[in-house]
């Protein structure tokens, strides 16, 4: 009933989960090639991604994956903060974390799983698991 109030909307909280990211890009097709297309694991292809951050101790990022396949960094150098204060949580397949925020440690931290999903979607390791049963 205010002057210039339109619509009031109660606010919700959603939360961000899925398990289907990969194969709605194409991931398994892209890693086991398809007729034309060799199989490929991303090398030598950096990718930045500018989200909510990056756990960056998710078994998506580690240097060697569940199948064995060990990473090489392809710059041979390591970015932002993992030259510094991360330095330890990066390895060849996470070569950089930036925090472009005023948010938590500051350390590029993911403050929700979003970054790290999205990161993971785009690069992240073979992983085998079991979600609730699935």
């Amino acid at each position: 009933r205010l002057a210039g109030v339109v619509r009031v909307e109660r606010e919700t909280v959603e939360r961000l989960h899925t398990d289907a990211g990969p194969s709605w890009v194409g991931a398994g097709e892209a890693w086991a090639g398809v007729p034309g297309v060799n199989a490929t694991r991303g090398e030598g292809i950096v990718v930045g991604v500018i989200d909510t951050g990056i756990a960056a101790f998710h078994p998506a990022f580690a240097a060697v994956d569940q199948t064995g396949y060990r990473h090489q960094n392809p710059r041979g150098r390591r970015y932002g903060l993992c030259n510094s204060s991360a330095a330890a949580r990066c390895n060849d397949k996470l070569i950089g974390i930036h925090d472009f925020t005023n948010e938590g440690a500051r350390d590029g931290s993911d403050i929700n799983g979003h970054g790290t999903h999205v990161a993971g979607t785009a690069v992240g390791n073979v992983r085998t698991t079991t979600i609730q049963g699935q």
